[in-house]
């Protein structure tokens, strides 16, 4: 527990640095949209094709990891869906719900596996969010179609968006040219890799900086269900399907660790573009990161 505890000390560092910088003003309100851009559109999925396209699959046993980890997250989104008469809410506001349960913060978990595992955590991290974000994305979207007020134009325009996904994009290039055999040519593929070493920095600082605890309800059930979604059901229906298809190992433990992770921040733009209540996706985003400073070691501590 202690060694979990210390590897994740700078990934938490970096965001309460980020609270702090956007707080005291430092360097500027229009640094952190504009950063924000940079690293959804750019840095991330480089991240992504570089470490999926050098990744070493074969060891891996790729195929019962993301079993579990299809299975876990069906699991809990089903729980969720059980669950919307007892949560008393409308459309939009489950939607929101819905986001934060099945969508994770990917900034903070490949940081956390890259300090915990180093190169093998990147690696595992990659091949765990080529399963996932499409998975996050697919049934978040369908939640939206179903349940949210989503007009015609609204629905094409989601549709747009999840082909155009940059992180699904990412997964599949580097999938791509791993299966070829294949790297990107010599200095392109230098800058991709350079490009892929700034997102885990600045996608933690991000992270801080969008933490908005001032606006945090006094007591909302909502925000509250979904951290035990998120936090707690997640990691141990991921731990249990783990154990069922004989995952085990740093791959069972880079798994539940995703699975712990808090809300993606990047579920606040599709709530707001496509009528979900955008203002209690930000208060999930904000609970769920705090929260699962707590949460998360000890996931993984059972994991290990």
């Amino acid at each position: 527990m202690i060694t979990v505890l210390l590897s994740l000390v700078p990934v938490m560092l970096l965001i309460g640095l980020g609270f702090a910088l956007r707080r005291y003003g430092f360097p500027g309100e229009p640094f952190w949209p504009a950063t924000e851009r940079v690293i959804y559109f750019i840095l991330f999925p480089a991240l992504l094709i570089d470490s999926l396209s050098k990744a070493d699959l074969g060891p891996l046993n790729v195929l019962p990891v993301a079993a579990a980890m299809t299975a876990g997250t069906l699991f809990v989104a089903g729980l969720v869906v059980a669950a919307k008469p007892f949560l008393r809410l409308d459309g939009a506001a489950f939607t929101s719900v819905f986001q934060g349960a099945v969508r994770f913060n990917t900034y903070v978990g490949i940081a956390a596996a890259f300090a915990m595992f180093g190169a093998v955590g990147t690696t595992l991290s990659a091949v765990v969010m080529a399963v996932l974000i499409p998975l996050a994305n697919v049934l978040s979207v369908l939640a939206l179609l179903r349940y949210g007020p989503v007009s015609a134009t609204s629905r094409r325009y989601i549709v747009t968006q999840l082909l155009k996904n940059p992180l699904i994009l990412g997964c599949v290039g580097g999938l791509l040219l791993n299966g070829l055999g294949t790297t990107l040519p010599p200095g392109l593929d230098d800058a991709v890799h350079f490009l892929g070493r700034a997102a885990l920095p600045l996608g933690l600082l991000a992270v801080g900086a969008g933490l908005e605890p001032d606006g945090m309800a006094a007591d909302n059930r909502a925000i509250v269900a979904t951290c035990i979604f998120r936090l707690i059901l997640m990691p141990l229906s991921f731990l249990a399907f783990c154990v069922l298809f004989g995952v085990e190992g740093v791959t069972a433990t880079v798994a539940v660790l995703f699975a712990s992770l808090p809300a993606a921040s990047t579920a606040y733009i599709l709530a707001r573009q496509m009528g979900g209540d955008a203002p209690l996706m930000a208060n999930i985003i904000t609970l769920s990161t705090i929260v699962s400073a707590v949460t998360m070691p000890v996931m993984i501590a059972l994991a290990r």
